[in-house]
């Protein structure tokens, strides 16, 4: 057995087994104990791996939303005008977005409290590679300042996800209903952009 082989192959079950108690009941339900007896792994072993149930649930999460990457390769395709890279980009994101509204909440709150610690913030918009997605918007807009860069980015991002995931977590009303993701993003874009 090469060393250090077991816990890797430990700390890849613990993840398992987490990303799949928050897809079946959320992250609420995740607990170091539930994790530990699933996993069949003492709690210490949770904690020498992902140092906290926080991070493990962060791991868990990511884990979940790595297909998301792909998304961001839509964005290296200079076959399409910018504006359709970045619609490609946000259909296939929006849509991968909407195959996880449970955990999506939870995900954004641990994204959002890495700002407090900048590095790892650093780290998961560099694994992610968020920057593509600016460099995209600076090529429509010309624009270079990296703040607003940053609010257009969200601003695209949250757009692009909200009819989605509002339509997922209520009732049809008796509005009509909203046109498909790709006509969505096309409307988005188009008066975004212009």
């Amino acid at each position: 057995m090469i060393a250090g082989s077991d816990d890797k192959s430990t700390c890849s079950r613990i993840l398992d087994v987490t990303a799949e108690l928050i897809m079946k009941e959320g992250v609420s339900a995740v607990t170091t104990r539930k994790v530990a007896e699933l996993a069949n792994v003492n709690v210490a072993s949770i904690n020498y791996h992902f140092r906290s149930k926080d991070m493990l649930v962060y791991a868990a999460i990511t884990k979940l939303f790595s297909p998301i990457k792909d998304a961001f390769l839509l964005l290296d395709d200079t076959s399409v005008s910018p504006k359709k890279r970045l619609s490609n980009f946000l259909v296939a994101y929006a849509r991968e977005m909407q195959r996880f509204p449970q955990p999506l909440k939870h995900y954004f709150i641990a994204v959002s409290s890495m700002n407090e610690n900048r590095e790892e913030s650093m780290r998961f918009h560099k694994k992610f590679e968020v920057e593509k997605l600016e460099r995209v918007i600076s090529e429509i807009t010309g624009c270079t300042d990296p703040v607003r860069l940053r609010v257009m980015k969200s601003q695209l991002i949250y757009a692009s996800i909200m009819p989605g995931f509002i339509s997922l977590m209520t009732k049809p009303l008796t509005e009509p209903a909203l046109p498909d993701l790709r006509a969505q993003i096309d409307i988005l874009i188009e008066q975004y952009f212009g």
